[in-house]
């Protein structure tokens, strides 16, 4: 079970600080396994850009009853039915480690490249997610989407081979299947990286200013207070 965790940290963090698609790899590898973490997170990184594939990993969660999972996909009536009444102390037994939050934040409010394009990050303080935003044209045009691999650092390389290795039993060569579609979040840059777009943050249909990365951070932040509180001044 810490080997689990161990590996979906591992994907995370390729994916957020780096935007490697190894990450990706990773955490299917560890869902293959049964990690039920790693499939939640896959639900939430691909549901820009695979809908299917997200909804697919979300499913088998939701299977094995994790909260968060049935949060994404079924109604709220649902998940009272079978969680019943959720209060915010027994939401934030099921967030990513504080460990692996804090490294995600320090990535976003550190990392050089990223304080300089247009991003969005997780309201929730417990919640270390981020996203990239796509850039708004002056024109009107149809936004563009940003290349990760513009504003992330790289790989060192012998943690780019160390983690090849990780990911080498998933038979697929590690060149994104998604190379030809510009409307995915998964590329092959022009620096030859293997550029991946985590999903971007929901807004609060509300106050339409906080940012969720997923259900489970927007009942939280609500249910502590904190954004009800807020919301109606933003």
């Amino acid at each position: 079970m810490h080997l689990f965790f161990l590996t979906c940290r591992v994907g995370m963090i390729a994916a957020y600080c780096h935007g490697d698609e190894i990450g990706v790899t990773i955490l299917k590898k560890s869902a293959k396994k049964g990690c039920l973490r790693s499939a939640y997170a896959l639900g939430l990184i691909l549901r820009d850009c695979n809908k299917a594939e997200s909804e697919k990993y979300l499913n088998g969660a939701i299977a094995k009853e994790y909260l968060p999972a049935c949060q994404e996909l079924l109604s709220s009536q649902t998940v009272k039915d079978r969680f019943g009444d959720l209060d915010h102390l027994t939401l934030k037994k099921y967030f990513d480690p504080i460990g692996l939050n804090r490294l995600l934040g320090r990535c976003y409010l550190q990392g050089n490249g990223v304080r300089v394009v247009a991003t969005s990050h997780c309201w929730n303080p417990c919640c270390g997610r981020w996203a990239l935003k796509a850039n708004q044209p002056m024109d009107g045009s149809i936004p563009q989407l940003q290349d990760p691999s513009t504003c992330l650092p790289a790989l060192a390389g012998h943690t780019e081979l160390s983690l090849v290795q990780l990911a080498k039993d998933e038979g697929n060569s590690l060149k994104s299947k998604y190379a030809d579609d510009s409307t995915t979040c998964s590329s092959i840059s022009n620096n030859g990286r293997r550029s991946f777009r985590v999903s971007r943050m929901k807004m609060c249909s509300s106050c339409r200013r906080a940012k969720y990365c997923s259900k489970l951070c927007q009942v939280y932040d609500w249910r502590s207070g904190r954004h009800k509180m807020e919301c109606q001044y933003l």
